[in-house]
């Protein structure tokens, strides 16, 4: 029985291998290409957050990102996720998570399971806090600025959501 998918998988080991300079260790030179082929949405994000006209919170960048998704417009999501950010305006939720929520939202995943590894993926990271306020008390701590841990948490979740996608495709 011939197996496709080690076909293909062999085919690419092949392709990457004629590609990669000789003096580049393929490991290396696959991270490079991963790098290169950064996704669409974690691009629309980056670009939200670097936006120096604009100020996108993080519940909106997350969301914005995901347009194709959701079918929102950039007004509407702007406009939905505007007192998300900060915490609910409150310090409570990090903003990346409950953008991130509402894109799970419309992408049917309700379920508890997925739900809980996405307030996992920034609790591991953080002391196990995922409230805005306790974000950035634990990064000023540690002398850091806000903006880049911001901007970090936001497209750990774009990154989770994208391997969701790639997952169910």
């Amino acid at each position: 029985m011939i197996n496709i998918s080690t076909i293909i998988k062999k085919s690419l080991k092949s392709a990457i291998f004629g590609l990669c300079p000789r003096n580049v260790e393929i490991s290396r030179f696959i991270g490079i290409i991963k790098e290169k082929t950064m996704s669409k949405h974690l691009e629309l994000a980056q670009s939200y957050r670097n936006d120096i006209n604009i100020h996108y919170n993080c519940a909106q960048s997350v969301l914005m990102a995901f347009k194709d998704v959701t079918g929102l417009s950039d007004e509407a999501s702007f406009k939905v996720a505007a007192d998300f950010g900060g915490g609910l305006k409150h310090g409570n939720t990090c903003g990346a998570i409950t953008g991130g929520l509402m894109v799970l939202g419309f992408l049917g995943y309700e379920d508890h399971e997925t739900v809980a590894k996405l307030f996992d993926l920034v609790a591991n990271e953080h002391d196990g806090c995922t409230d805005c306020a306790d974000l950035i008390r634990i990064n000023s701590e540690k002398g850091l600025p806000k903006k880049p841990h911001c901007d970090k948490l936001v497209y750990d979740v774009v990154e989770f959501i994208d391997k969701l996608i790639e997952a169910k495709a």
